[in-house]
This record gives structure tokens, C-alpha cells and sequence, in this order.
């Protein structure tokens, strides 16, 4: 039926249809993989909170110095692929992010080890970084998580962090590095894809 209905059109309407065929699987590829993340997510941020210590980011991160950040009006993340899973997150100045990514990495290398293939990989470290970032968020009993992203480039998986002047830096967790801004890195940190997970506070 369906073939018989594509001879009756023109080659142009037979094209975008299949583009349409091709962005709709690609829509729902994209829903699966980012559920599948979210509740690895969720197992991590359970875990991480039930057995291991992790310090409050209130020891690095200053409330009167947040800034409440709208992701889905950010006019950089438009750039890309995303999948953000709340309204809004807090911001603070970078010099502060660096200070409570340079407190968690250690803790994340302890648990993880040396870069294994498939096991703990790039985008096992970018998942877990982020998973305790989070987990230091819920214990400061901030209402909000931080502006940390889950970053991918056709090769690689990092993380990002969003400060108060509106840049968005990509994060190595492998060696604790602040690569350069969104859009102005190279291989392997040429992002195409941006995931803003989120965690809900007690």
C-alpha cells in the first residue's frame, strides 16, 4: 500500500517523507538513550549517597553567589543536541566550580581507577563525575541542582559546567582540566551533544 502510494508522488514529497521517517526514529533513538542514562543516573546518585562520603558543595559553592540558570532559553545549547531533564539549575562563578571539581575528581579516581575499555571508559567517567556532583548538591540541601552538564563529541564523553557570565566550559574528569569554552574546543571535544541530568532534592 505504501509503495504503491510513494509511485503516485513526486520524487521531492517521496524524499522528505523518508527524511521525516528518519528523523522520527531518530527522535525516538534519542528518548530511549537518554532514559536508559537518566536511570543510570538515578542508580548512581542512589549508591554514591547511601555508601560513600562526599563532601557538601556548600564547602566550594556560595549560595548568595548563585545564579538561577534557564537552560532551555540558552540560545548556545540551541547549537546542539540536548536532553534536559529540569526547568532550571543554579550557576555559580567558574573559579568556584573549579574548586568543587577538583575536590570530587580525586574521589571519583579512587572508585574508578585507570581508563579501562567499555568498563571505565570516557563516558563512565563523564556519568559518575556527574553523579557526584549531584550527590554533593542533595547534601548541601540546595533546592536546585548545579549547571553540570554530560557532554559528547562523536569520539569522546566529558562534562561541562555553566558560570555567571553565561559561558558554558567543557570539563575533563579523566585529569580534572578545564578544556576551553562550548564551541571553541577541537577534537575530541567537538560537542555535539549536551545532557542536563537531574536529581531531586530531599
Amino acid at each position: 500500500m505504501w509503495n504503491w502510494l510513494r509511485s503516485l508522488l513526486c520524487p521531492d514529497v517521496v524524499k522528505l517523507l523518508e527524511k521525516i521517517e528518519q528523523l522520527e526514529f531518530e527522535y525516538a533513538e534519542l528518548i530511549r538513550n537518554y532514559e536508559t542514562l537518566e536511570d543510570k543516573v538515578s542508580i548512581l546518585i542512589d549508591s554514591i549517597a547511601a555508601n560513600l562520603t562526599v563532601p557538601p558543595c556548600t564547602e566550594f559553592t556560595y549560595i548568595d553567589d548563585a545564579e538561577i540558570y534557564y537552560p532551555f532559553s540558552d540560545v548556545v545549547l540551541k547549537l546542539y543536541q540536548t536532553a534536559i531533564a529540569d526547568a532550571s539549575y543554579y550557576s555559580f562563578p567558574k573559579e568556584q566550580w573549579i574548586a568543587l571539581l577538583s575536590m570530587v575528581q580525586p574521589i571519583i579516581m579512587k572508585v574508578i581507577g585507570k581508563w579501562t575499555a567499555d568498563i571505565s571508559d570516557c563516558d563512565d567517567f563523564a556519568l559518575i563525575m556527574n553523579s557526584y556532583v549531584a550527590v554533593s548538591f542533595i547534601k548541601a540541601g540546595y533546592p536546585k541542582q548545579g549547571a553540570f552538564f554530560i557532554l559528547w563529541s562523536p569520539s569522546h564523553a566529558y562534562n561541562g559546567f555553566r558560570d555567571n557570565n553565561g559561558n558554558i566550559w567543557v570539563y575533563e574528569p579523566q585529569t580534572d582540566k578545564v578544556i576551553g569554552k562550548l564551541g571553541q574546543t577541537v577534537s575530541p571535544y567537538d560537542t555535539k551533544k549536551v545532557w542536563a541530568p537531574g536529581a531531586e532534592n530531599p
